[in-house]
């Protein structure tokens, strides 16, 4: 008998591995469709960020990610929210992360915008690219 029922369990878990790759595809299509411009690639995984009532956006010493990082931190404000820009070199937990990169992977204008649980990275290999990151971002936040 627990024969049968671990064959049914092995049954089962293809299924729902199926079930959640639908899941993840059909919303992945839902972004690709409401974002724009539409990125190149979205990988999209489980969890969410939640902007804390108190944030740092964090740049390296570098004046146009620094004007950036003011834009976007006059965006976020709001009576609940503190949105606070500083200078560093690696991200900290539970702030944004703006960095410029060497990697020739991302075109002059592309990016790379990684969200997690513990916060959200932006890294471009020029300003315009992290603009453009921002402006995808403010597309991911929710409507109040």
């Amino acid at each position: 008998m627990k024969r049968m029922s671990i064959d049914n369990l092995l049954f089962l878990i293809p299924m729902v591995t199926t079930a959640q790759n639908r899941l993840a595809s059909k919303r992945s299509s839902v972004w690709m469709n409401t974002l724009i411009p539409q990125p190149a690639s979205l990988i999209i995984g489980s969890g969410y960020f939640y902007l804390p009532n108190t944030i740092s956006i964090i740049t390296p010493k570098n004046e146009d990610l620094k004007k950036l990082a003011i834009q976007l931190a006059q965006q976020l404000n709001t009576s609940v929210h503190k949105i606070s820009v500083k200078e560093g070199n690696s991200a900290i937990a539970k702030s944004i992360f703006l960095s410029l990169s060497d990697d020739n992977s991302i075109p002059d204008e592309g990016y790379r915008l990684k969200v997690t649980e513990n916060g959200i990275n932006i890294t471009a290999n020029k300003p315009a690219g992290i603009f453009y990151g921002i402006q995808t971002l403010i597309q991911l936040l929710p409507k109040h």
